[in-house]
């Protein structure tokens, strides 16, 4: 655990994610399309799922306070629905 934590720092994260961001707003017709939303979507909620398994993640996820926060990552899926149908 401790090695990965060393690989991964925030200011590598914010790099690759801008890098990403920037990537995605040259080439928008590859990476705005159904298929993409499938997979960051999956990502999204495979990582809420296996979180979960955490003890710590848990209790913060279940005070009532976060509750909402929670439950509004699930109301991205109703666009997404919306203009499926």
């Amino acid at each position: 655990m401790q090695t990965s934590h060393r690989r991964i720092t925030p200011r590598m994260g914010h790099l690759v994610t801008a890098i990403f961001l920037v990537i995605s707003l040259k080439y928008p017709h590859k990476f705005y399309t159904n298929k993409s939303a499938i997979i960051v979507f999956a990502g999204m909620f495979l990582f809420l799922g296996l979180s979960v398994f955490d003890a710590n993640f848990r209790l913060i996820v279940t005070k009532p306070d976060n509750v909402p926060i929670v439950g509004l990552i699930f109301l991205l899926i109703e666009p997404y629905n919306k203009n499926r149908t």
